[in-house]
């Protein structure tokens, strides 16, 4: 059975039903969002990813009667929550969790505006992520994500992140040639932690209940950097 839903997706609880670009470099960061999916994480299962600038994702099942394929909908919004029930479909964990980690990146290129996907997936760029409302989404934890950007001068990037279940939450650095501020944030953008990070150094462990959370990074002293960020949550248990 072929199943279509609407996916309902907020950024910083703000909601975002704007139309979506239709421009063939669009379809193209889009694309190449999904490909990452298809390589890293689909390849060899009963399943594959594919999206348009229409909005729609589609996990499409490989099985010849097409059962279990679902179609989400990134117009209307709520919550990176919406994805998971979906996913079950996936019978695999590994493969589960590597799609969800992953799924953003395709959400990020649907709701791209001209001036920002020309940038996309491009470290040499200055990143748009740069306020709470603009945050780029990692997904929802427990689990491990890392992602990788650059920073300097004043400016700032926003990441967001949705916790499912009570969980021990850190975050750690890589790959720096300066050192980085960042801070942690709560939904309602209430300052947790904050301090200066070298590379390979990590936060405090915080523990963290179901909700939205934010990571704020910025140049410590201005100097730019390149940085590799991971964000690990266990569920307390």
């Amino acid at each position: 059975m072929f199943v279509i839903r609407v996916l309902i997706v907020s950024f910083g609880g703000i909601l975002f039903s704007s139309a979506l670009y239709t421009s063939a470099g669009d379809q193209s960061n889009i694309d190449k969002a999904v490909e990452v999916i298809n390589s890293l994480c689909l390849s060899g299962s009963e399943y594959k990813v594919d999206a348009d600038v229409q909005g729609n994702i589609t996990f499409k099942s490989l099985k010849p009667s097409g059962s279990g394929s679902v179609t989400l909908n990134v117009r209307e919004a709520n919550g990176a929550t919406a994805f998971q029930e979906d996913l079950r479909l996936i019978a695999d964990e590994n493969i589960r969790e590597c799609t969800q980690k992953h799924l953003g990146k395709i959400v990020d290129a649907l709701l791209a505006s001209p001036d920002v996907h020309n940038s996309y997936m491009n470290l040499s760029s200055l990143p748009a992520y740069n306020s709470f409302a603009n945050a780029k989404y990692l997904g929802y934890l427990p689990q491990q994500v890392s992602v990788k950007s650059f920073v300097e001068g004043e400016n700032k990037i926003y990441y967001r992140l949705s916790i499912t279940k009570p969980s021990m939450l850190r975050f750690e650095f890589f790959k720096l040639s300066n050192m980085v501020d960042a801070s942690f944030y709560s939904m309602k953008r209430t300052k947790i932690d904050s301090g200066f990070y070298g590379n390979g150094s990590r936060s405090k462990e915080h523990f963290v209940m179901p909700g939205d959370y934010y990571i704020e990074i910025s140049a410590r002293n201005k100097k730019a950097t390149a940085f590799q960020l991971t964000v690990v949550a266990n569920e307390d248990v």
